[in-house]
C-alpha cells in the first residue's frame, strides 16, 4: 500500500500519495530542468532543495507545475490559480510523502562512485 500525506491547499485537506514507480519515473523526466536553474544538484541537499523553491518560482514555474502536475491531483490550470504558500506545501509534501531526501542522498552517492577514477592496473611485463 502506498504512503499518504494530507496537506491543506486553499482551506481543503487534499491527500498527495506516494507515486508508483511509472509516474516516478514521468516526474524524473520532468525534473531533468531543473539542474539549468539550480546549477550542479551533486552538492545540493534535499532541505537546501526545498529552500530553492520560492526562486524557482520565478525562472522555472512552468518546469515545477509540470512536476506538480504529475505527483499531485490538480491541473496545470488549478496550479496557476494558487498562491506561493499552497505551491510550496504541496511540493513539500510531494518530497515528503515519496521519501526524495533518501532517494535523493542514495542516487547522489551512486552518482559520486561513479564519478571515482578507478586505479590503473598494469601488467606485469614478461
Amino acid at each position: 500500500m502506498r504512503k499518504k500525506l494530507t496537506v491543506q491547499i486553499q482551506e481543503k485537506d487534499v491527500e498527495i500519495q506516494e507515486l508508483p514507480i511509472g509516474k516516478y519515473a514521468e516526474l524524473l523526466q520532468a525534473v531533468k530542468e531543473l539542474p539549468k536553474h539550480l546549477g550542479d544538484l551533486s552538492n545540493l541537499t534535499s532541505d537546501a532543495m526545498i529552500e530553492k523553491l520560492p526562486f524557482l518560482m520565478g525562472v522555472a514555474l512552468p518546469d515545477v507545475l509540470g512536476i506538480l502536475v504529475i505527483a499531485t491531483p490538480f491541473t496545470k490550470e488549478e496550479l496557476s490559480d494558487m498562491g506561493l504558500a499552497d505551491i510550496t506545501a504541496l511540493a513539500v509534501g510531494v518530497i515528503q510523502v515519496n521519501n526524495y531526501s533518501d532517494v535523493f542522498d542514495q542516487i547522489k552517492k551512486v552518482v559520486a562512485q561513479g564519478k571515482q577514477v578507478l586505479p590503473v592496473v598494469e601488467k606485469p611485463t614478461s
